[in-house]
C-alpha cells in the first residue's frame, strides 16, 4: 500500500530488528516511494501518476534486479584489499 502513514511507519522501523528479506523489502519500498529515489524522510507524491510501488507490478522490478545482480560477487573487504584484488 502506498500512503504517507505507511511510508512513515516503514521508514521509522529499525532495520536491525528485521530479517535480511524484510530489510530488502523495506529498502525497495522506501526507495520506490521517496522523493527523487533517495531513501530519506520525504514521501514523494505525484498527482499525475499512480503510486510507484504496486504488488501487481513488483515482478518486473524484482526480475530486473535479479538479472542485474545475478553474476555479481559480493566481497566484504577493506577497500584497499578489494582494489588490490
Amino acid at each position: 500500500m502506498a500512503s504517507r502513514k505507511e511510508f512513515e511507519r516503514v521508514r521509522q522501523t529499525n532495520p536491525s530488528t528485521l530479517t535480511d528479506l524484510e530489510r530488502a523489502a523495506r529498502f525497495l519500498y522506501l526507495q520506490r516511494l521517496c522523493f527523487g529515489g533517495k531513501p530519506g524522510d520525504v514521501f514523494g507524491v505525484e498527482s499525475t501518476h499512480s503510486a510507484r510501488i504496486s504488488l501487481s507490478r513488483l515482478d518486473p522490478v524484482l526480475d530486473a534486479a535479479h538479472e542485474r545482480l545475478e553474476a555479481v560477487v559480493f566481497e566484504q573487504l577493506d577497500w584497499a584489499d578489494l582494489i588490490a584484488r
